[in-house]
Formats: structure tokens, C-alpha cells, sequence
């Protein structure tokens, strides 16, 4: 992990929530305390049992949460890009971080200090409604996560997880989702065995609902697609 002081003037600010009302000379006063974060794939932003001193904001990049499950298996419960934002819930309340963190394609990250983050807070009702926005958002995802895996099976949540993936990677030149993902960590986050999931997708594929293309998965017939989910 690489770690370096921001120049305003070269790392536009302004994708970041929190800064969108913020006048030039303001952000220009803010980079001072701010950096940015460069992680190869494979890389740890965070552990468990980190305490953050801040807020990251994804510049560009890929990256997982996850925990350890009993049988020592990544159980992934969120894919964070562009714009997302990371460790809201260790910095603000000053907890220790309870996931693991790590690069799946090379990403660049703002690091925002929480002391920032709550002098915008105190000072700015926009600042106050974009941060209560983003919680009730993570807040509705982590329920949609428990109805789906108390209520749906592994090949619904694999259907999901692409149509998910595609709405917010959008599509490269060769129409597959913008977006490289393992086999593993399909079936980390679904919650399933890696060979349950190879199935499920090798039977999509068979039905010519979704191309595969190393990594990249496709679907080739969005309207044919709610076919596979009975």
C-alpha cells in the first residue's frame, strides 16, 4: 500500500459526497490533511481489530468486505467501487473494524480524517444530509442481504449478483460487465461452494443467457434473464 499527500490542484475532489458544496479555496484548505491511497490487487486496506482514523472514498478501483466464515471461507458482503465510501462505521464511532478490506483491481483511494469529517459535519446541513443518505443506503443493503440469503437459493443470488454488477459497472467494448471477478468470490459472496457456483454459471451459459470471457461474465439477454430465476 502506497501512501502520499494530495495536490488539489492534480486529484479532482469533487467526486466525493461530502465536498460537492465546497468552494475551490475550502478543498484547497482541506487536501492539507487529506492523501491518497494506491493498493495493488490482493492488497489489505484494513483488517479486524483495526481502529481507522478515517474515512477512504474510492477514486478509482475495485474492492471487497468480507469476513472469515467458520469453514475459513471469504464471505464477501459487499463489492465497493467508484465513489463508494469505506470504514464509515469503525472511523465514526471509533470501534475496531470487524471485516477484512482488500483489493480486487487496482484502486486509488482518498483518505478523509474523521476530524474533518466531523468539523463538516457540524458546520454544513448538506454535508449532514449526504452522510445520513449514505448510512440509510448501506442500512437498506445490509437488509437485502439477510432477506436473500434467508429467503432465495444460491442460483437466484447469483443472478442477482450480475444484475447488480452490470447496473453499476456498466459494460466494457465487448458488452461483459466492466468488472473482473473470481469464480471464488462469486461463491463468497452468495454464500455458496465454488462448484455449486461454477455449475449454476455453466448452466447459464448452456441456456445462452450470460457469456464468459475469462474473469468478465456477460448477459447476453437482460429480458430473458428473470427466465432463470424460477
Amino acid at each position: 500500500m502506497k501512501k502520499s499527500r494530495i495536490n488539489s490542484t492534480t486529484v479532482n475532489l469533487r467526486f466525493i459526497h461530502l465536498f460537492k458544496h465546497l468552494t475551490l479555496q475550502e478543498l484547497a484548505d482541506l487536501s492539507k490533511d487529506l492523501h491518497l491511497v494506491e493498493l495493488n490487487v490482493g492488497e489489505a486496506l484494513y483488517r479486524p481489530g483495526q481502529k481507522l482514523k478515517g474515512i477512504y472514498f474510492i477514486e478509482r478501483g475495485v474492492l471487497k468486505q468480507y469476513k472469515i466464515g467458520s469453514k475459513n471461507k471469504e464471505q464477501i458482503y459487499q463489492i465497493l467501487s467508484y465513489n463508494d465510501m469505506v470504514g464509515f462505521d469503525s472511523a465514526l464511532n471509533q470501534i475496531p473494524a470487524t471485516e477484512f478490506t482488500t483489493c480486487m483491481e487496482k484502486a486509488r483511494l482518498i483518505f478523509v480524517p474523521i476530524q474533518i469529517v466531523n468539523k463538516l459535519f457540524a458546520e454544513n446541513v448538506q454535508v449532514r444530509m449526504q452522510l445520513l443518505q449514505l448510512s440509510c443506503r448501506e442500512l437498506g443493503a445490509a437488509q437485502n442481504t439477510i432477506i436473500s440469503f434467508s429467503q432465495k437459493s444460491n442460483r437466484q443470488r447469483v443472478i442477482d449478483l450480475l444484475l447488480d454488477l452490470r447496473e453499476r459497472f456498466n459494460l466494457d467494448q465487448d458488452n461483459m460487465i466492466n468488472v473482473s471477478i473470481k469464480r471464488i468470490e462469486i461463491a463468497g459472496h452468495i454464500g455458496a461452494n465454488e462448484e455449486n457456483t461454477i455449475r449454476i454459471l455453466s448452466d447459464l451459459r448452456k441456456k445462452r443467457l450470460i457469456q464468459t470471457k475469462g474473469r468478465k461474465i456477460g448477459i447476453l439477454e437482460l429480458n430473458r434473464f428473470g427466465e432463470a430465476y424460477s
